[in-house]
């Protein structure tokens, strides 16, 4: 699932990214708890405002903010695999981590 930024704001990340991406999650890997699914939100809350700081620093340098990404979303999946299952993350890894063409 690509991150979304509005498009009428070039450098402003959709405010409910945290719960879409949270209920993607929930939605497609087997046994989410609620307390597993708290802890996933914070995660994607902090993703989100991490990566709206970096949109505000890059300011229009796109090219600045794509070679961050990846790190900044190895650093969210550490995070998420701290809270997952094995075979939850696993589950996580195979829908959401297709390599980007």
């Amino acid at each position: 699932m690509a991150f979304q930024v509005s498009a009428q704001e070039s450098n402003k990340v959709d405010a409910n990214w945290p719960q879409k991406q949270t209920e993607q999650i929930k939605a497609n890997v087997k046994g989410i708890t609620p307390e597993q699914e708290g802890k996933i939100l914070a995660i994607e809350q902090d993703f989100t405002k991490t990566v709206q700081t970096e949109l505000n620093k890059s300011d229009e340098d796109s090219y600045s903010l794509q070679h961050k990404l990846p790190e900044l979303r190895k650093e969210r999946d550490a995070k998420l695999q701290a809270v997952l299952s094995v075979d939850q993350y696993t589950q996580y890894l195979q829908i959401f981590n297709t390599p980007q063409k």
